[in-house]
């Protein structure tokens, strides 16, 4: 649903979206909200959130929540069609949640049109919650401020990694990505994506994601580029810094021919649970991967793996990873402030966050749950080399959301690369100039 479906859904109840979330929050005209008042928890609030692998440690978390808090209680559900019924429901100004996990991807557009409310006051005045906010990591922080505001609190988000068959490599007598360090590179990726081939078309050196989140937005940003400028008001996507990573990352499906075709990919996977099985099934032997992947390796019998970081851009000496940056958003029609604030804040907890990577299979917010649990062998044993995604979690950057564009029409402009480019069908630059042109465009109407 885009920001005129919203204002239709508003102005079809006889309401304005905006005016929704103004009275709700208590705003003013000038976006100033009324100064919280510190009072007794009680009541009930909804808490939403959409990933089915989320549902067990979420009940679980509002379960400790509620028997801390007596009366006060909180709901957790996950709603059928949870996008569009959340500014639905926002804007009818009755039966939206409290609380709800903001997808990253929708982050910057939903705070412009008003779906989630600063609370920065709330943050200021809670002094454990303050100290907790110190320890979040940065990039991610800074993410969910919009035009000033404090309008989510960072969750947890994903690692993007290299994962590759232990037993491929050793096959080839090629060292372990992980023991490369920065010499793990677009140029020895390619040399073992190219020695793991065996060029008849039956198996390939790696399954390179054709699309942004695991696949060539990494290399991108690892080289210095981006979808926007830093103010949003120009795409940069024809840069050649962009540009570059794409040439480099989509070579190896249409020059080198080290990544499967997207058919091939389609018809391998019939039948299989998960994609990660062309890993583990030894269709191929290095994988772009997200930590999602993680538990699906370990469930193979047998199979021996670990993970290196995204190979660093020669020109940069960098890594990338990109994340879905998931957060806690307040929404503006809530009646219990007081209530949502203390269930952000108790998910903030060092002993809570703590537990993401056991609960959720995420990183946690928080450097030093990070320090202590995700990146910690003793706690978090498999893969071997999780250590090294240090390098990952300190270059994170968001998906390429957009204050004015829905992450649909950004990702919809992107087929010219993911599909078309991959494909052979188009050259990268020729693609490149395509998205330049449709997210141009578009950023001209939506900002009259």
């Amino acid at each position: 649903m885009t920001r005129r479906s919203l204002g239709a859904a508003a102005r079809a109840i006889g309401v304005s979206a905006t005016a929704v979330a103004l009275a709700a929050c208590g705003a003013q005209a000038g976006g100033t909200t009324e100064k919280p008042v510190a009072t007794k928890l009680a009541g009930t609030i909804e808490f939403w959130q959409w990933g089915r692998s989320y549902v067990e440690g979420f009940q679980k978390l509002a379960a400790e929540f509620n028997e801390m808090n007596g009366g006060a209680k909180v709901n957790h559900s996950q709603p059928e069609g949870y996008d569009d019924k959340i500014k639905v429901t926002v804007a009818a100004g009755s039966g939206a949640p409290d609380i709800y996990l903001m997808r990253g991807n929708n982050f910057k557009q939903w705070a412009q049109d008003g779906l989630a409310i600063d609370i920065a006051q709330y943050a200021s005045r809670d002094k454990s919650a303050a100290t907790d906010i110190k320890a979040l990591h940065k990039g991610f922080y800074d993410f969910y401020h919009h035009n000033g505001k404090l309008q989510g609190i960072p969750w947890d988000f994903s690692t993007i990694v290299v994962a590759y068959s232990l037993e491929a490599l050793e096959r080839v007598g090629l060292k372990p990505p992980a023991e490369l360090g920065t010499a793990w590179d677009w140029n020895t990726f390619m040399d073992y994506a190219k020695r793991l081939t065996p060029g008849d078309g039956s198996k390939y050196g790696v399954e390179a994601d054709q699309a942004i989140e695991k696949g060539f937005y990494n290399w991108v940003v690892a080289n210095g580029g981006s979808y926007w400028s830093d103010d949003y008001k120009k795409c940069t996507v024809n840069s050649p810094q962009f540009t570059d990573a794409c040439e480099q990352y989509f070579s190896m499906a249409t020059r080198l021919n080290v990544t499967p075709p997207r058919a091939w990919k389609t018809q391998q996977q019939q039948g299989l649970s998960h994609i990660s099985n062309l890993l583990t099934n030894g269709m191929v032997a290095m994988q772009t991967a997200g930590d999602w992947h993680f538990v699906w390796y370990e469930r193979a019998a047998g199979f021996r793996w670990d993970v290196a970081p995204l190979p660093y851009s020669p020109r940069t000496k960098k890594t990338g990873s990109i994340a879905n940056y998931r957060g806690l958003s307040l929404a503006p029609t809530t009646q219990n402030k007081e209530l949502s604030w203390a269930w952000i804040s108790f998910l903030l907890k060092r002993d809570v966050q703590d537990r993401v990577p056991s609960l959720m299979g995420e990183v946690p917010a928080r450097l030093d749950s990070i320090d202590s649990v995700y990146l910690n062998a003793a706690k978090m044993p498999s893969p071997k080399n999780r250590k090294v995604l240090k390098a990952s979690i300190d270059a994170t950057q968001p998906l390429p959301s957009h204050p004015l564009l829905p992450y649909t029409d950004i990702n919809a402009a992107t087929n010219a690369l993911s599909q078309e480019a991959y494909d052979g069908k188009k050259s990268v630059k020729d693609a490149v100039e395509e998205i330049q042109n449709k997210l141009t465009a578009q950023l001209a109407t939506v900002a009259r």
